[in-house]
């Protein structure tokens, strides 16, 4: 596997692994990169223009787990480098907010997260998580979700979905390096493990079947 956990990887760094690889097309999961995918497959993206735009949005680091956003209010007189300016979705329900977290493994949806932050920490790393029902994506959603997952190389990983107020979905984060997910119960824990080995399993035997 290309395990790089950082934002931008340096083809040069992939071309010396052995084949076959997982994730030796990911080479670029900027917030701007996974932004214009998912506007490409979907019609439908977050970014814009700060220096134009009124009224609140939200900034934050191109490099993927800074967990740096916040939300200012446009416009705003010039760009800081190095960050992305997108619309403010609305993902709140009652006294948290929420997304949730595909867990991509080869061409399909393993399983998904459910997360839940607190109104005073939208933007934090440590979320409640729990497994999310099977159809937590229409058929429409999850078919553009594995579109943006091939287009930008992502064999193996995790990707940010929010889901606004009006029902529309957005992508906003891809990670090619997960380390599972925290602040989930023992036994949820339990059943995330056993579904992504067994889905590692499945792909490992149908790539190296043994010599008969």
């Amino acid at each position: 596997m290309a395990w790089y956990d950082v934002t931008f990887v340096p083809p040069a760094a992939v071309a010396s692994l052995p084949a076959p690889k997982l994730n030796a097309r990911c080479l670029d999961i900027s917030k701007s990169t996974v932004d214009r995918i998912w506007r490409d497959v979907s019609g439908r993206g977050l970014s814009l223009d700060p220096l134009t735009t009124s009224g609140p949005m939200v900034v934050k680091s191109e490099e993927n787990a800074t967990h740096d956003g916040r939300i200012i209010t446009g416009p705003i007189r010039e760009r800081q480098p190095g960050f992305v300016y997108q619309r403010l979705v609305d993902t709140r329900e009652g006294d948290h907010f929420a997304y949730l977290r595909p867990v991509i493994l080869d061409g399909r949806i393993v399983l998904t997260y459910h997360k839940r932050q607190p109104l005073d920490d939208r933007f934090g790393s440590r979320p409640r998580t729990w497994i999310a029902e099977p159809d937590v994506f229409s058929v429409e959603e999850e078919k553009a979700l594995l579109d943006l997952a091939a287009r930008i190389g992502l064999d193996y990983g995790e990707i940010d979905v929010l889901r606004d107020a009006d029902g529309e979905i957005y992508v906003v984060d891809v990670n090619k390096t997960p380390w599972w997910s925290k602040n989930m119960s023992d036994a949820e824990l339990k059943v995330a493990d056993q579904l992504i080995a067994a889905a590692f399993s499945e792909l490992i035997s149908r790539h190296h079947e043994p010599d008969q």
